[in-house]
């Protein structure tokens, strides 16, 4: 009898810590959507005085930070690659970089910059960009953006200006063309990425000085702009990507917080 009362106490003990530790996690939790909230409220009242205008909600959530990446080429990933469509041929040296493939269904090139270009004379079975993707055995391009075009990804995100176009005919692949980065991929700088409410003001106090506010803004995404770091590297540098409605598309380097209409 003792020994159940006990152990009746016991258990109530436990409820009563687990009662006061999920009390205390919600008081931390609300405080955080409180203060995460009150920071987006004067974000927003920020950019209005600049005169660009956004969602809350674009304010909210954000994805995880990026790093600067560098890309090691491998030139024996590209080769298998191109010849999964041109056929075997001997690699051939073009150029500082650059490489020829004559197979049997066509003509490859292999850029040092990432650029990949095929000429297929005969022609592969793919009706469509996720086709050409499972052919290809790309796990690093994912993002489909149309049936004929796909993006390049490094780590979960897009390459801007990394797009892949395909030319297909009748369910035919008969050429490719765009960036292919093949290769190990390393953190070369433990610096996270600045916020969007960051790179949002930047940017609309760049617009507003210059007499051109950014007005509403309909987009914004975090991804990478590559550039060539020397010899056989790829080098990612985070970057925002923002599309407003009065200033048309700008990028914003995710470190620096200088802003360009064009990729760098």
């Amino acid at each position: 009898m003792k020994i159940s009362r006990l152990k009746n106490i016991i258990i109530a003990m436990l409820l009563a810590a687990d009662l006061v530790l999920a009390a205390v996690l919600g008081a931390r939790a609300f405080e955080t959507w409180r203060l995460e909230e009150d920071a987006a409220a004067r974000a927003s009242e920020a950019l209005a005085a600049l005169g660009a205008e956004v969602g809350r909600d674009m304010l909210g959530d954000e994805p995880p930070p990026l790093y600067i990446v560098e890309i090691e080429r491998d030139l024996t990933a590209e080769r298998a690659l191109a010849e999964t469509f041109v056929g075997a041929g001997a690699l051939v040296r073009d150029g500082s970089g650059s490489y020829r493939i004559e197979g049997e269904r066509g003509t490859a090139r292999l850029h040092g910059a990432g650029r990949f270009e095929a000429e297929i004379t005969a022609p592969a079975a793919c009706p469509d960009a996720s086709t050409f993707i499972e052919l290809a055995g790309l796990g690093g391009i994912e993002t489909v953006t149309g049936e004929d075009t796909v993006t390049q990804l490094v780590r979960g995100a897009p390459v801007f200006g990394g797009e892949l176009a395909l030319d297909i005919e009748n369910g035919e692949l008969r050429g490719v063309s765009g960036i292919v980065l093949l290769g190990d991929d390393y953190i070369i700088d433990g610096t996270p990425s600045k916020s969007l409410d960051a790179a949002l003001l930047s940017l609309a106090e760049e617009l507003h000085d210059a007499g051109t506010p950014a007005g509403k803004i309909l987009s914004a995404e975090l991804g990478y702009a590559a550039s060539l770091a020397a010899p056989g590297y790829m080098q990612m540098a985070p970057t925002w990507r923002i599309e407003t409605e009065s200033a048309g598309t700008w990028y914003v380097d995710a470190f620096t917080l200088e802003s360009s209409a064009r990729l760098r």
